[in-house]
């Protein structure tokens, strides 16, 4: 079941870490303890300080807070404009750690949750408008052949036998969509068809047309006559991307409902509107500026003597590929060479979260889905930072990514999920730039 191992996200073996090129030698002996080795094994570890003022700190820290105290989205597109604010914060606090100036990025995160696109030519217009919708696409009979595999269902139910056995053989994964009339028997005979051999057929086809607004359509419609049972629950969790309470939760109709109708209207590419895009793009534009900075050697630390890694010029290619760059510079900001216990740790973590990064990607469908993996990724490999750096902060490190994980869960869909990612990776800057107890996650 890939949708359940995407949300599950087991623990997987280890194995190699992703190739981290060895720092040079550091040339000044007073460097952190956090990220260079310690001449004498007995001196006490001191974590390293961000070189912005503490003023400067102060005002990011009072904008993070309340960012993250107001937000409340319940619309896709409200939890990705949310999720870009905390992201230009989560820039505003790299930019504050390196000492760059913080104020364009505060001031990205700072337009309202409903504002225009920031790039004027990005905004719908008549030319980029998605076509009006024509409803009997989806209602009216298809092509010609068009309801011949609702004759076979109808004949199955009648009589199985052979008729089922052939239909069992069949894959639709890469034939043409079906048309609204054999959409519509499918969709019934997965939800609440007879015999049960006929309802395991029709689910396996209803997941190999799942990107097809006709099927999406015949779910819904057929959707308000289906069981309250986990096999249908989980179908729709299989189609849709989305989680779902049990169904005896009483919003599990609402909930399941609201995910075919959003997955529906992707499919149609109502989702796919101008501001949607834009969205997204802030957020690659947030990522990117995050490792432009994170690999800057201006304005650098006394421990930063030794250049740190580029931008690789494919990062801006996509959002993804965006926080795909994040991993491996935050990764070469793991202490390297180091005797002691607490400062290698890390390292030996390391090839653990490369597992689970690599069956993230591997179990993620489509680019949002592939944007989260990364994006927790990201979150781990940071927290394994932090660890090395502020010790005293373990616990407030591991309640948020814990946190972050049990609402990964909950999750209505794939636009909430980013946001809970965003969120754990400002809390982790909070904690990074002052570790203070107001840097613990509320709830």
């Amino acid at each position: 079941d890939p949708v359940a191992g995407w949300q599950a996200e087991a623990e997987a073996p280890d194995v190699a870490a992703l190739p981290v090129a060895p720092p040079r030698p550091r040339t000044t002996p007073a460097a952190s303890p956090a990220l260079t080795a310690v001449p004498v094994p007995s001196a006490a570890p001191s974590a390293p300080a961000p070189i912005a003022s503490r003023s400067d700190i102060a005002q990011w820290a009072i904008a993070a807070r309340a960012a993250l105290s107001s937000q409340h989205p319940t619309a896709a597109a409200d939890s990705l404009r949310a999720a870009e604010r905390l992201a230009w914060l989560s820039t505003a606090g790299c930019a504050a750690w390196v000492g760059a100036d913080t104020r364009d990025a505060i001031s990205r995160s700072q337009r309202p949750l409903d504002a225009e696109p920031a790039d004027a030519s990005a905004a719908p217009s008549p030319a980029n408008q998605p076509p009006p919708l024509d409803v009997t696409t989806l209602t009216g009979p298809g092509a010609s052949g068009d309801g011949q595999l609702a004759l076979t269902i109808i004949a199955i139910r009648r009589q199985p036998g052979a008729a089922l056995e052939a239909l069992a053989r069949r894959r639709f994964a890469h034939e043409p969509p079906l048309g609204p009339v054999d959409c519509d028997a499918v969709a019934e005979a997965a939800l609440y068809g007879s015999p049960a051999e006929l309802r395991t057929v029709a689910r396996r086809i209803v997941l190999d047309q799942r990107t097809n607004p006709a099927m999406l359509n015949a779910l819904l419609e057929a959707f308000g006559r289906a069981p309250r049972q986990p096999p249908v629950s989980e179908l729709i969790e299989q189609v849709t991307g989305a989680t779902l309470p049990r169904p005896a939760d009483a919003h599990w109709a609402v909930r399941a409902r609201a995910a075919l109708v959003s997955s529906l209207a992707e499919a149609l590419g109502e989702v796919r509107l101008p501001v949607i895009d834009q969205i997204e793009a802030d957020l690659a534009s947030a990522a990117i500026e995050e490792a432009r900075l994170l690999s800057s050697t201006g304005p650098a630390r006394p421990s930063d003597a030794v250049p740190r890694p580029a931008v690789s010029p494919a990062a801006a290619a996509t959002p993804e590929s965006a926080q795909a760059e994040l991993w491996r510079l935050w990764t070469a900001q793991l202490p390297q060479g180091s005797g002691r216990e607490d400062a290698t740790r890390p390292n030996r973590d390391l090839p653990r979260l490369a597992t689970k990064r690599s069956t993230r990607l591997q179990l993620a469908e489509g680019p949002l889905q592939r944007f989260v993996a990364e994006r927790m990724s990201v979150v781990d490999v940071m927290a394994l930072v932090l660890h090395s750096e502020r010790s005293s902060a373990a616990e407030q490190i591991d309640a948020i990514t814990a946190q972050a994980r049990a609402r990964h869960r909950e999750a209505r869909d794939v636009s909430a999920q980013i946001l809970v990612w965003e969120e754990a990776a400002l809390r982790l800057w909070l904690i990074r730039l002052d570790d203070s107890p107001s840097s613990e996650p509320s709830g």
